[in-house]
């Protein structure tokens, strides 16, 4: 009889207590699953976003190569009623118009197949383009700036301070409160935006 009831016991499944342990376990380990895999992923759009940019870069080398000159936004970016944008090309389209950097893919050149654009592409988070000329913030030779709106993780967003911009005039690192990033000079030096700020941005003069 003794046997009898021990044997019952040993069969029996595991009690309310043991099941909402087991439950409470499996769920801590699935949120720092799901944090780990946010977090991973996060890190891999800035890291394309890096990517894309200098990608970008890579083109308008091209371009300027065959053209001698970079392209002002109003000589290419049309608005849905016919004129022409005359300030920044943004890749979220909130400039009106329906692509971006279009001049990159145009025959017979197509320096690009397509251009790219930010993993989210929203307001918050974009890529844009602009051609300054000569004389602008100071500098004697035209330039353009090519910037990331904005990274989502501290790898890409903080960098060390290294002070002004990089013409007499330019208050980008004040002006644009997005704007962190490496500043090309004429002579090749760079220096890297305030560290407060978010963005990564590429400055090239003509030569």
């Amino acid at each position: 009889m003794l046997a009898n009831r021990m044997m019952f016991r040993s069969k029996k499944g595991f009690t309310l207590i043991e099941l909402l342990i087991v439950i409470a376990i499996i769920g801590i380990l699935a949120a720092i699953i799901i944090v780990n895999l946010s977090a991973a992923r996060t890190k891999s759009r800035d890291a394309k976003r890096k990517s894309d940019i200098n990608n970008i870069k890579t083109a308008l080398d091209l371009y300027f190569d065959a053209n001698e000159s970079y392209p002002t936004v109003d000589s290419y970016d049309v608005k849905p009623d016919g004129t022409y944008n005359t300030s920044w090309d943004r890749s979220d389209n909130n400039d009106g118009t329906s692509s971006f950097m279009s001049f990159l893919t145009q025959a017979p050149q197509n320096y690009m197949s397509s251009v790219p654009v930010d993993p989210i592409n929203n307001s918050t988070y974009y890529y844009r383009y602009h051609r300054y000329g000569a004389g602008s913030n100071g500098c004697t030779n035209p330039f353009y700036i090519l910037q990331i709106k904005a990274f989502e993780s501290d790898q890409y967003r903080n960098a060390p301070d290294h002070g002004a911009g990089s013409c007499p005039g330019d208050a980008t690192h004040d002006s644009r409160d997005w704007v962190t990033g490496i500043f090309v000079r004429p002579d090749g030096s760079s220096w890297t935006g305030d560290p407060n700020l978010q963005g990564y941005t590429i400055q090239v003069f003509e030569k």
